[in-house]
């Protein structure tokens, strides 16, 4: 993730900063691959890029209660309206391959499939306040999951 962001910050001239909290005792959990990167291109794309104004700032964060990992990506970007936010939220759980949002319908689709509830991706923002994206894993990635008993 941290190549794709370097890539993308040279690409926009330094107009994109990332900020890392990830704490160094949660480096060894293991993801599912290329789950982060279409929420920080999506951050980028649709957040931070249309503003053009301001330096953007996407924080990537991770938590860990119990056996669940919580991974997030946040931009300070334009956000998104009520109305708007509905929609994204609607493309989330909807199966129709046209429906719009196809980046986070993946991300959230393959956390779903893999895990099952409650797991996947929640959408929260405002209009002026940025994004937050906020993914929910089982923390032991290493023992059985969904796929393990098909």
């Amino acid at each position: 993730m941290k190549a794709y962001f370097n890539i993308q910050r040279y690409r926009f001239e330094d107009k994109i900063e990332l900020v890392d909290e990830v704490d160094e005792s949660l480096l060894d959990v293991e993801v599912p691959p290329l789950i982060l990167q279409p929420l920080v291109e999506n951050a980028i794309l649709h957040g931070i890029l249309p503003d053009g104004e301001r330096k953007g700032v996407i924080a990537v964060r991770a938590a860990c209660s119990k056996d669940v990992l919580t991974l997030e990506v946040a931009d300070n970007g334009r956000g998104m309206d009520g109305e708007r936010l509905k929609q994204v939220r609607a493309a989330l759980a909807s199966d129709r391959p046209e429906a719009e949002g196809t980046g986070l319908r993946n991300v959230h689709r393959r956390i779903r499939y893999r895990y099952d509830e409650p797991y996947g991706l929640r959408v929260y923002s405002e209009p002026e306040a940025g994004t937050r994206c906020e993914l929910t894993l089982p923390k032991a990635h290493g023992g059985k999951d969904k796929r393990d008993t098909e």
